[in-house]
């Protein structure tokens, strides 16, 4: 597939020996498939947050309850 946009990267020393070890033919499938992993770890990160906010509310609901002596 032809390109259709040329992209300029920055990249530190371990980024740099990495991409240089792509074949030059292969690089953008290889960034292609990375950005669709990102979302996949994107939409993971989300839910682990707002899961982390559940058990934090569900920890606080416990210690009020445990305060004022509501806990069986």
């Amino acid at each position: 597939m032809p390109s259709k946009m040329t992209v300029a990267l920055s990249l530190d020393d371990e980024s740099s020996e990495i991409w240089n070890g792509l074949p030059r033919g292969e690089r953008s499938q290889y960034v292609r498939e990375s950005m669709k992993e990102i979302d996949l770890v994107r939409v993971q990160e989300d839910l682990i947050r707002k899961l982390r906010a559940r058990l934090d509310a569900a920890e606080k609901k416990i210690k009020d309850m445990k305060l004022w002596g509501l806990h069986q």
